[in-house]
Formats: C-alpha cells, sequence, structure tokens
C-alpha cells in the first residue's frame, strides 16, 4: 500500500493568446500511479510555430511544473 495523497489536479497555462488548457482532476490507483488526458486548444488565429505551455500538476501538499512545447502549423496541431 502507498501513502500520500489519493487525489491530483492538472493545470494549464500558456503565455500566448488563443492557446489553453483544460484543468483535470483524478485519482492515483492502488499501485500510485495516475492517468490524465489534457485537452490543448489553440485558436485559429494562432501563427504558425512552437509554443510552451506550462502544466502543473498538484497532488496534496506538493507539486511539480513541467513545459510542454506544442507545434502550431504544417505537421502540428
Amino acid at each position: 500500500m502507498i501513502d500520500g495523497p489519493g487525489d491530483y489536479t492538472i493545470s494549464g497555462k500558456s503565455y500566448d493568446a488563443g492557446i489553453s488548457a483544460a484543468s483535470v482532476s483524478g485519482k492515483f490507483g492502488a499501485d500510485g500511479s495516475g492517468t490524465s488526458t489534457v485537452e490543448i486548444k489553440v485558436a485559429d488565429s494562432v501563427r504558425d510555430g512552437y509554443y510552451p505551455l506550462v502544466l502543473t500538476t498538484k497532488a496534496g501538499k506538493g507539486d511539480r511544473t513541467f513545459m510542454l512545447l506544442n507545434v502550431v502549423g504544417e505537421g502540428g496541431s
């Protein structure tokens, strides 16, 4: 049995207008694992290029942050 928080939330923040991520929450499995899908929306007005999105996962009193690089345009989303 793993001792720790049972729930987590994931939120996203973009520094570029027109890119957003929906917040999601979930529960850890008995083995401590967790899986979630974060929906990222890109407005039609966003030009082709590379855009960072900061995702933060919070569980209990702790949090982890990482940066996801989004490709918009040809070959991207």
